[in-house]
């Protein structure tokens, strides 16, 4: 069980409130897959002209990195993360989600989420990098309540099982002066968890479905 803590997160009203650490964890919550969805903003935005997926220069991130080994094929994980369209299914904290454009490896996307407890601003946008496929999906943040997002999904084939991959999922996060990195590098590590869960559950019952339909074949 994690300790209450007080944290301070700036309102619409432009006045202080207080957080516990159980409320940031459902706001960080709503960051999904290949793209975090931080949906309490204090300035509502638009999507960025700006197609680098990397962080800003000189500034320390809290980073945090999580492993798990999918059973299916590389390829078939790739496929998965980057049906966009499909990843209500996956993450149900969402409604939709719509590419806006696509410029090369860039796949910028507009994200309704559902409504539920901190959600003030219910439409996000990032910007993914698809150059690195299948091994490599990298997205960043447009808009949101921290100051940056950035997350990489990593997919190493095992050369041993040609139906099993190792997988991680890297979050690295300038929440900005109000929150502590601390306390944003914990909270990630939960979403995390939660997140390559997901992934994880969606992939394998989908891959088994196809494998046990071709074995009958």
């Amino acid at each position: 069980m994690i300790t209450a803590f007080r944290l301070l997160l700036c309102g619409t009203d432009n006045h202080m409130q207080l957080m516990s650490t159980s409320k940031l964890i459902a706001l960080l919550a709503t960051i999904p897959c290949s793209f975090a969805i931080l949906a309490v903003d204090c300035a509502k935005a638009g999507p960025s002209n700006q197609p680098e997926v990397q962080a800003p220069p000189k500034v320390k991130l809290s980073r945090s990195v999580f492993e798990t080994t999918i059973k299916a094929p590389r390829e078939y994980v790739w496929a998965t993360l980057t049906d966009f369209p499909r990843y209500p299914d996956i993450f149900p904290r969402m409604k939709s989600c719509q590419v806006l454009k696509r410029e090369g490896g860039l796949v910028y996307l507009e994200t309704h989420l559902k409504q539920q407890m901190f959600v003030k601003q219910e439409i996000q946008h990032t910007v993914n990098d698809l150059s690195g496929k299948p091994d490599v999906l990298k997205w960043k943040m447009l808009d949101g309540n921290f100051k940056t997002v950035i997350g990489e999904w990593k997919i190493q084939a095992d050369p041993q099982k040609t139906d099993s991959c190792k997988v991680s999922y890297t979050l690295e996060v300038d929440p900005g002066p109000v929150i502590p990195k601390p306390m944003a590098s914990m909270a990630l590590k939960i979403i995390q968890k939660e997140i390559v869960a997901n992934v994880k559950q969606v992939v394998e019952n989908q891959f088994e479905k196809v494998a046990a339909k071709s074995t009958s074949l």
